[in-house]
């Protein structure tokens, strides 16, 4: 039987037709963990306050449809929020990508773990453990600090930061990655997409291994390369600096172009 805090603590919300917006604010106390599942809602989201997470729901439209769905769970630190919008909304408006768009502040130090099916994702400034994913939009992550995995089924992905770690995926959109000075390399880092071009831009001190590979593309590089193997316009390996950890790119048909900051 769930208790009386849990029921006020999990709500399921029918935002009224005649809402032009959605507000709600999270007192945390600690480093909060952030999920949310957008459906196909956009999501954009930048630091506030210390202490707090608040969420903004609104419609590029006239008003919210009157039968999306906003259920949102708080335990403790972690926030957890599902926004569904019928697709029959989506059909309605498909000169855009979306019928809803969440708007996050969160403090600087957090924890994000954000899904939508078909709608955009756009995060700024945050530093921490970073999930986004998105079916078919695009992917934008500014000024981020941490480890990040990024992942889009046709959407571009846009990255810049200092990262631990970093995986970037999309089936057939570009990849454009700013790597910033003080990042260090813990594991594999692994940039993939199907059909797009791959920029990378990486500290001229960094210490890796490098694989890269297109099949129909070609690749370009500025940095100083000690090449392992055969050298072809296709295929590179080789030690930045000396060697580390791998740095991994593959692209089906795009090129990959490999620069120093």
């Amino acid at each position: 039987m769930k208790t009386l805090g849990s029921i006020l603590l999990l709500l399921a919300v029918a935002v009224s037709a005649r809402a032009n917006d959605w507000n709600k604010t999270y007192t945390v106390s600690g480093k909060p963990h952030v999920r949310i599942e957008g459906k196909d809602a956009r999501i954009r989201l930048n630091v506030g306050q210390p202490g707090q997470v608040t969420v903004h729901l609104s419609s590029p439209h006239d008003r919210i449809p009157e039968d999306v769905r906003v259920s949102e769970h708080q335990s403790g630190d972690s926030i957890d929020l599902q926004v569904s919008a019928p697709a029959k909304h989506l059909a309605l408006f498909s000169v855009r990508t979306y019928s809803v768009e969440v708007e996050v502040n969160v403090p600087t130090n957090s924890d994000l773990d954000l899904h939508t099916d078909d709608g955009s994702i756009e995060i700024r400034g945050v530093k921490g453990d970073l999930r986004l994913a998105s079916g078919d939009g695009h992917i934008t992550a500014e000024n981020v600090d941490g480890v990040l995995h990024a992942s889009s089924g046709d959407g571009h992905v846009s990255v810049d930061g200092r990262f631990d770690g970093i995986e970037v995926r999309t089936k057939d959109g570009h990849i454009d990655a700013t790597v910033r000075n003080g990042s260090k390399i813990t594991g594999e880092w692994s940039f993939h997409t199907g059909d797009g071009r791959i920029e990378l831009r990486l500290p001229s001190d960094l210490k890796a291994d490098l694989d890269a590979h297109t099949g129909d593309g070609h690749i370009s590089t500025n940095f100083p390369v000690e090449v392992q193997g055969t050298v072809s316009r296709s295929a590179l390996r080789g030690h930045l600096n000396g060697g580390g950890p791998l740095v991994h790119l593959r692209t089906g048909d795009g090129s990959i172009r490999i620069d120093r900051l």
